[in-house]
């Protein structure tokens, strides 16, 4: 205000554009306060880009803007409005989900204008007329759709308590089709949805709050699974579980990890903790050192989307880890598209000098699984092989659940592991 009144003082004509993101309080209800968050400081950053002399701009309300211009007319205005409603109101990608958003504008201009005030109530009366006048389901959320969001995050709630919420487990196989590893992946069976994978079931957690109740839970299980594993005869094949920055951030973790190993009664050498590559891009003192704690009980640490964090492969030489998996991605992209080639390769041939693990995700067809093994790659994982199942479905596959890897392709010496 300050500024602006500046701009009126040393004279001119001055334009006013007020900015305001549609129906913002359905998107906290919709998505969780998060994301409101997220769409306020991604039109703030595209207000900031639009950059002409003479601009300055301010939020001053929780979901509306004001944008102040020196003008000699009222045709720069329009043309900053033009640019705002074309830039500024478009949708952003958090976590893989896209949040569609829009945004109302109002001007006012004055060749003389004698007090800042006038300019400001002419645009803010614009806006409410334009309020009053939409539509209220035509430029953001239906109550319907909030109300349908509610109740699934009331069901979500209810599903930790019945066990609707559970891991799948997806095997990882060697060249011989032997499983020798499984995964753990969390899904929702739902009473009416049927079984719901990730992708439904982190959003929603993530806006109840209960993101971390959701890994707990997963851990749990895997951890159980593993033991009836052991029990059952097949105490060699690994149970992988992911883990998410937080948890291996916290202090307690470590600690946490292996005292949850001896209550059930787990080799801590029979499980694989799998973090993203993105996570470890930075890794803070305490997540190494949770690191470190767990490879010296014998848990495996895994990086997991391996070649997705756009950090260079000697990053794996800073990390006490024991295994990649190469990302589905790139699989999907063998001998389809060059670069995809040339990464897995390097990847393949880094995990063999250094003598860690390597498991492609994502094998879909056989050409995929043969052309890996000549890359130099032992292990796969992917609905070429099997989705992720439920546990007594999973222990009916053992222990041999896929075709070999053609004889005519060559085999190259295993890995040193």
């Amino acid at each position: 205000m300050q500024a602006a009144r500046a701009m009126l003082a040393d004279g001119g004509g001055l334009g006013i554009l007020v900015v305001d993101i549609v129906n913002f309080r359905s998107i906290n209800e919709l998505y969780g306060e998060p994301v409101g968050d997220a769409v306020i400081s991604a039109v703030a950053e595209r207000i900031d880009n639009v950059r002409l002399p003479g601009l300055i701009s301010a939020r001053v309300g929780s979901d509306e803007f004001v944008l102040a211009i020196r003008s000699s007319s009222v045709g720069t205005v329009e043309e900053l409005r033009e640019r705002v409603q074309r830039e500024v109101g478009q949708s952003i990608i958090l976590e893989d989900q896209e949040v569609n958003f829009a945004i109302r504008t109002a001007t006012a201009f004055d060749p003389t204008p004698r007090a800042l005030d006038s300019l400001l109530v002419s645009a803010s009366n614009e806006l409410m007329s334009i309020k009053r006048n939409t539509d209220p389901e035509s430029g953001g959320i239906s109550f319907d759709a909030i109300n349908e969001r509610r109740a699934q995050l009331d069901q979500l709630r209810a599903s930790l308590d019945n066990g609707q919420i559970q891991p799948f487990f997806q095997p990882i196989v060697d060249v011989r089709g032997t499983v020798t590893a499984v995964e753990a992946l969390v899904r929702w069976v739902h009473p009416v949805r049927g079984v719901l994978g990730v992708g439904e079931i982190l959003p929603l957690a993530q806006m109840a709050g209960l993101a971390e109740a959701v890994d707990d839970r997963v851990l749990e299980m895997a951890l159980q699974f593993a033991h009836r594993l052991d029990r059952a005869g097949h105490g060699g094949i690994a149970v992988h579980v992911n883990v998410n920055p937080k948890m291996i951030a916290s202090l307690s973790f470590g600690h946490s990890f292996l005292n949850h190993c001896a209550g059930l009664k787990v080799r801590p050498r029979q499980m694989v903790v799998e973090i993203t590559e993105t996570d470890l891009l930075a890794p803070s003192a305490i997540s190494l050192s949770n690191m470190n704690q767990l490879r010296r009980a014998g848990t495996h640490v895994s990086i997991d989307d391996f070649g997705t964090g756009y950090s260079s492969l000697s990053h794996l030489l800073e990390l006490p880890v024991d295994g990649v998996k190469i990302d589905r991605r790139f699989v999907a992209g063998i001998d389809v598209d060059a670069a995809a080639t040339n990464l897995t390769t390097a990847i393949i041939g880094l995990s063999e000098s250094l003598r860690i693990t390597c498991v492609a995700e994502g094998v879909e067809h056989p050409y995929q699984r043969d052309r890996l093994f000549e890359l130099g790659c032992q292990a796969f994982q992917g609905w070429l092989f099997s989705p992720a199942v439920p546990p007594d479905e999973l222990l009916t596959m053992l222990p041999n659940i896929a075709p070999t890897i053609s004889d005519d392709v060559p085999r190259p010496a295993p890995l040193r592991t």
